[in-house]
């Protein structure tokens, strides 16, 4: 039976989920068709997959042992072990429930009265839940960009005061963002640091390959070709907001090109329009 259909739109509701899951190990069975936890585990010795040993003291009642003779490694594995339940003294039941409310925007206070919970407990388990949440969104968050599209990236710095008026702030907060010019999509993470370390790694992570981008003159840039990105161009804001030879362009249809051999160049071919003719440009 497939007990993951409790989750599925128009179903997912706190009394559906009561009357499909009325035992601890109905909720076990679920969480393992969740995938929450494996089912078989190879042997990290002999690689081959691995038996159950049984045991009252066991959460799940069972534990992963390698049977095979020969091999040298005889301690049971945890199959609960680097999972969301590892940890958890609550029953599965229980774990399903505070999820089900944090996902429901339940008050920690509500949730915690309803089970009889601390508040301890509760706060601790809503920040689990939502920093699993964070990490899922980044998994699930596409890239932006593409080849035949532009990406612009830029830093800043959050909490500057205008004007050298009003209070002097210590706390500096910066952030690193782009956007893509052609479906305006975009992304923005919060970083310690302006450093190509920090930069960089976000950079592989939410942009597409063989994207053109678009940034300031800091010298790191001119290496984006090296993270597979096709080309980059610089626009230096102490003489203008915007790059002028490429905001000319802005409302033609334009196609990326090839880079110019030896260079971070990148060839935009301009469509035909009623005020222009085929041709290559060149943006440096």
């Amino acid at each position: 039976m497939d007990l993951t259909a409790v989750f599925e739109p128009g179903n997912f509701n706190l009394r559906n989920f009561h009357n499909t899951i009325k035992t601890e190990a109905q909720a076990q069975r679920l969480a393992l068709q969740l995938q929450l936890y494996p089912e078989v585990l190879r042997c990290p010795d002999c690689d081959r997959l691995m038996g159950r040993k049984t045991g009252d003291n066991y959460k799940l009642g069972w534990r992963f042992i390698c049977k095979r003779a020969g091999c040298n490694f005889k301690r049971t594995v945890n199959p609960l072990k680097n999972t969301f339940f590892e940890k958890s003294k609550l029953k599965f039941t229980q774990v399903f429930d505070i999820v089900i409310h944090w996902v429901s925007h339940d008050s920690v206070t509500s949730t915690g009265n309803l089970y009889q919970h601390t508040d301890e407990t509760m706060v601790n388990w809503y920040s689990f839940c939502r920093e699993v949440a964070r990490i899922a969104d980044r998994h699930d968050t596409p890239q932006i960009g593409g080849p035949t599209d532009i990406v612009e990236v830029d830093e800043s710095h959050l909490f500057n005061r205008k004007y050298n008026r009003g209070r002097i702030l210590t706390r500096k907060i910066w952030v690193f963002g782009g956007i893509s010019r052609l479906t305006k999509k975009v992304f923005v993470e919060r970083v310690n640091r302006r450093t190509r370390e920090v930069l960089f790694p976000i950079m592989v992570e939410r942009i597409a390959p063989n994207t053109f981008i678009f940034a300031d003159e800091w010298r790191a840039y001119r290496t984006c070709p090296q993270l597979g990105f096709r080309g980059y161009a610089a626009v230096n804001h102490s003489q203008h907001f915007v790059r002028p030879g490429y905001e000319r362009m802005a409302g033609v249809p334009t196609e990326l090109g090839d880079l110019v051999p030896g260079t971070n160049v990148v060839q935009v071919k301009v469509r035909s329009t009623p005020t222009t003719r085929d041709g290559w440009l060149v943006t440096q």
